[in-house]
């Protein structure tokens, strides 16, 4: 399955023009930022950490597909403009409990926040978020429990109103150590090198394209 790259203009922050990467549920978890970019000369730099990086976003290709939910999707995301000035923390619920009472909390929150990876199955935290139009997800990639993951994520991103939350991940992520080494950047403690974005802006979406049978 295909992963789209877009480079687009955030409606609820003009100052921030990130990549958008649409992927499949199988790929969801994959540490986008932590990518490297090849260099002709000198050393290889990630794509969505370090301290000129730009803003990585996380988009479900899936989204796109289930046209079921785009009514739900848009009303979300207007009120999530509606209250772009109330903290972050009255947006995010928390992902901790069953599958089945997380889908009914969702049917009327914003954003959810996970302190582990979310399931990539169609009855997983992503496809919840799918079927019910949420537009917002934090998510840690990191399974060590010995760091209170919850308490970092309200304390170093959702401390701040919503409008500025694309930028305090973005400062978050320029702040963090380049690490090289995969095993390194495994073992971290920062925040910044296991943080997934999700952030789905319902007028961002890939043009279509019609392809032409007709001889050239």
């Amino acid at each position: 399955q295909p992963i789209w790259m877009k480079w687009g203009q955030e409606a609820l922050t003009s100052s921030i023009s990130p990549f958008e990467f649409f992927l499949p549920l199988n790929l969801i978890n994959k540490a986008i930022e932590q990518s490297w970019i090849p260099a002709e000369f000198g050393y290889p730099i990630p794509l969505g950490i370090g301290s000129d990086c730009p803003h990585v976003v996380i988009r479900s290709q899936d989204r796109l597909d289930y046209r079921r939910s785009l009514g739900q999707w848009q009303t979300k995301w207007q009120q999530l403009q509606d209250v772009k000035s109330n903290p972050s923390t009255n947006v995010f619920i928390s992902g901790d409990r069953n599958l089945r009472q997380l889908q009914t909390a969702l049917k009327t929150a914003l954003g959810l926040k996970l302190t582990q990876m979310p399931q990539t199955t169609k009855q997983g935290e992503i496809a919840l978020l799918v079927a019910t139009g949420t537009p917002v997800a934090l998510w840690v990639r990191c399974q060590s429990n010995d760091v209170d993951w919850e308490n970092c994520i309200d304390q170093q991103v959702l401390n701040c109103c919503i409008e500025t939350l694309p930028q305090q991940i973005l400062s978050l992520r320029r702040a963090t150590a380049e690490l090289e080494d995969e095993a390194e950047r495994e073992l971290s403690q920062e925040l910044g090198h296991h943080l997934s974005f999700l952030w789905e802006n319902p007028d961002h979406v890939p043009p279509e394209i019609v392809y032409s049978s007709a001889p050239l």
